[in-house]
C-alpha cells in the first residue's frame, strides 16, 4: 500500500468522496484501513436517529409498519451489547437533520401521519447511555418532532460542546416550565453554539415568562451568528446590536419608543438579515421605532406588523431611508397581517408617497409588499420605481390579496416597466384592461416598443401576476392577443386564481373572463408554433 495511504487525513478525504452510502459500506467492510474512516463518512449526517435504531438487535428494538409509517419501540431491557453497538456509530454522527421525522399525507383517502415515529419510552432509555456524552462529534441538531415534552432526558444529552447549530421546534411552549428549563440550560452545556433557533407556533412567545427565558440566555451569550427565537426583551436586542459576529436575527418586538435607550452605532454591524415581528396588536410603526434608535446596514429585511394603523407603512419606509445604509439594503419585505381586533380598516390604501422614501436604496433587487390596503398606485410611481431600481429582480405587490380597487396602471406603464428593468423576471401588478379598451393601435405601439427586455422570449418563464387586474368582455381578444405576444411562454401570466380573497359577483365574473383569456392565448401561441414550424421546415415546433 502506497505510504500516503497511511495517513490518516487522506484516507478520510478519499472516503469523503465516494459517490454513495453504499459503495461506502462495502469499503468499510473490505478493507481494514479504509474501514473506519468509512464509517466516520457514512455515519457523519443522519435524517433521523432510526439508523442507530435499526443496527440494534431485533428483539431489542420492535419495527412495525402502519398506515406508511415505521413505529419503533422498546422490547427489552439494554445490555452492555447493546450500548456498545449504539455508541459504535453514535460517536460518529456529526449532523441530526431530525429525531423522528413525521409529515402529513392522504393514505386510502385518509389524512393520517406518516413517517418515522420512536416511542418516549424509547427516547428515554436512550438518554440513560453509559457515558456522559454518547454524541462527542454532534455539530448540528434539528429536533422538530412534536413529541419534544415527553423526550427532554434525550434532547438534553444530545446538547454538548461540540454543538454549533441548534434548531428546535415545538408546540406552544408558553405554560411549559420543564421545557423552557432547557432554554436556560443551552449556554452552559452549548459553549461553542453559533447558530440558536427556537421556534414555536402560537401566541406563547408574548408570555412574560418566555420573553424573560429567552432574553436572560441571549444576554448571557456571546459570538452568535444567527440568532430565531419567540420574543427577546431591550436589553437583549440591545447585547445583541453590539456584536461584532451576528449575521441574522428574527424575533417578535415590543413597542418600542424611539426616545427609549438607543443602541451602540453603528448597530448589529455584522448584520446580513432582519426578520422582525410586531407583538400583537401592533402595526409596523414598532418596527420603524425600533429602527429609530440606530444606524445600520442589513442587506435583506422582513418586516411584519398588523394591518391596524393607516400611517404604519409611511413611517416605516421613512424610518428606513433614514436609519439604514443606502447601499447595501438588497431585499425587503413588508407585510401587514390580517387585525384580529378588527380595528383595521379596509379603507387604508397604499400610495406611491408612502414608497418613494425607498427610492434611495438603489441596490434593491427584491421588493414584496402583502397588505390589505388599497393599492393606488400609477404609471408615474411604476416608472419612479424603475428609475430607482435599476437592479430590480423580482417586484410584488399584493401579489395574494390583490390590489382591492380598479387599478390606474395602464398598458403603457407596464411596457415602460418591462423595457427599463432588463434583471426583472418576477413581476405582480394589477392593471385596469376594463375602462381604457384596447385597439389594434395599441397593439402596434406595443410591438413597436418590443425590445429584448419587456418581451420575455428567455428559456424560462417570466411569472406575471395580474392578481386582480379588471377586464371588460369587449376587451378580451385585445388582450389575449397582447399577452401572447408580449409573453410567449406557457404559464407565465395568471390573474385571479391566486388570490387568498373571498369570493364575490366581482370576482366569480373577473375569473370567468380572465379563464376565456387564457383559452385564447393558448390557441394563439400554438398558431404561432405551427406558423413557425411552417417557416422553419421543423415540425416539433408544433407541439405543445
Amino acid at each position: 500500500m502506497h505510504r500516503v495511504l497511511l495517513i490518516n487525513e487522506m484516507i478520510l478525504s478519499i472516503a469523503r468522496h465516494v459517490p454513495s452510502d453504499k459503495d461506502l459500506s462495502t469499503l468499510a467492510r473490505v478493507c481494514r484501513s479504509f474501514s473506519e474512516p468509512s464509517l466516520d463518512v457514512l455515519w457523519s449526517i443522519l435524517e433521523s436517529i432510526a439508523p442507530l435504531l435499526r443496527c440494534l438487535p431485533s428483539d431489542l428494538v420492535g419495527a412495525t409498519v402502519e398506515k406508511g409509517s415505521a413505529i419503533y419501540t422498546l422490547k427489552r431491557a439494554f445490555v452492555v451489547a447493546d450500548w456498545n453497538t449504539l455508541l459504535k456509530y453514535a460517536r460518529r454522527v456529526v449532523t441530526i437533520k431530525a429525531v423522528a421525522p413525521i409529515w402529513w399525507a392522504d393514505v386510502e383517502g385518509e389524512r393520517v401521519q406518516i413517517g418515522q415515529k420512536i416511542e418516549p419510552e424509547m427516547l428515554n432509555v436512550l438518554s440513560w447511555a453509559p457515558v456522559s456524552r454518547p454524541f462527542p462529534k454532534l455539530r448540528e441538531l434539528t429536533w422538530a418532532d412534536p413529541l419534544v415534552q415527553k423526550a427532554l432526558p434525550f434532547l438534553r444529552s444530545l446538547l454538548g460542546p461540540s454543538l454549533i447549530r441548534l434548531d428546535v421546534r415545538t408546540d406552544d411552549i408558553s405554560l411549559d416550565a420543564h421545557l423552557l428549563s432547557r432554554v436556560t440550560l443551552v449556554k452552559e452545556l452549548c459553549p461553542s453554539l453559533r447558530h440558536f433557533r427556537w421556534y414555536s407556533p402560537g401566541n406563547g412567545w408574548h408570555h412574560p415568562q418566555v420573553l424573560r427565558t429567552f432574553s436572560n440566555t441571549i444576554c448571557s451569550w456571546d459570538g452568535p451568528k444567527s440568532v430565531n427565537c419567540p420574543a427577546l426583551d431591550d436589553a437583549a436586542l440591545q447585547h445583541l446590536s453590539g456584536s461584532p459576529t451576528l449575521q441574522s436575527l428574527q424575533t417578535h418586538l415590543g413597542d418600542h419608543n424611539p426616545h427609549g435607550t438607543q443602541f451602540v452605532n453603528p448597530a448589529f454591524p455584522a448584520i446580513d438579515s432582519f426578520f422582525l415581528e410586531c407583538s400583537r396588536g401592533r402595526s409596523l410603526t414598532s418596527i420603524a421605532n425600533f429602527f429609530k434608535k440606530m444606524r445600520t446596514s442589513p442587506r435583506s429585511l422582513t418586516a411584519s406588523g398588523e394591518h391596524s394603523e393607516e400611517r404604519a407603512i409611511a413611517e416605516l419606509t421613512k424610518a428606513l431611508s433614514n436609519h439604514c445604509c443606502t447601499k447595501s439594503l438588497a431585499s425587503l419585505s413588508l407585510v401587514e397581517r390580517d387585525d384580529p381586533s378588527g380595528q383595521g380598516s379596509p379603507q387604508f390604501i397604499l400610495t406611491g408617497a408612502m414608497i418613494e422614501p425607498l427610492f434611495c436604496f438603489r441596490n434593491l433587487i427584491s421588493v414584496d409588499i402583502h397588505t390589505d390596503r388599497s393599492v393606488l398606485l400609477d404609471d408615474n410611481d411604476l416608472a419612479g420605481m424603475a428609475s430607482a431600481w435599476p437592479k430590480i429582480q423580482r417586484l410584488l405587490i399584493n401579489a395574494c390579496s390583490g390590489w382591492r380597487c380598479r387599478s390606474r396602471v395602464t398598458l403603457h406603464g407596464l411596457i415602460e416597466l418591462l423595457g427599463r428593468l432588463a434583471d426583472l423576471d418576477r413581476l405582480a401588478i394589477a392593471l385596469d384592461f376594463e375602462t381604457s379598451p384596447l385597439t389594434e393601435v395599441d397593439l402596434k405601439a406595443a410591438a413597436d416598443a418590443s425590445t429584448p427586455n419587456n418581451v420575455r422570449l428567455g428559456s424560462g418563464d417570466f411569472p406575471l401576476s395580474l392578481t386582480d387586474s379588471r377586464i371588460s368582455a369587449s376587451n378580451m381578444v385585445m388582450v389575449a392577443a397582447l399577452l401572447s405576444d408580449q409573453f410567449p411562454n406557457e404559464g407565465s401570466v395568471d390573474a385571479w386564481s391566486e388570490l387568498e380573497i373571498w369570493p364575490d359577483d366581482e370576482s366569480v365574473q373577473q375569473t370567468r373572463r380572465w379563464d376565456q383569456v387564457w383559452a385564447m392565448i393558448r390557441i394563439m401561441r400554438q398558431v404561432r408554433r405551427q406558423e413557425k414550424a411552417r417557416w422553419t421546415g421543423n415540425p416539433q415546433l408544433c407541439g405543445v
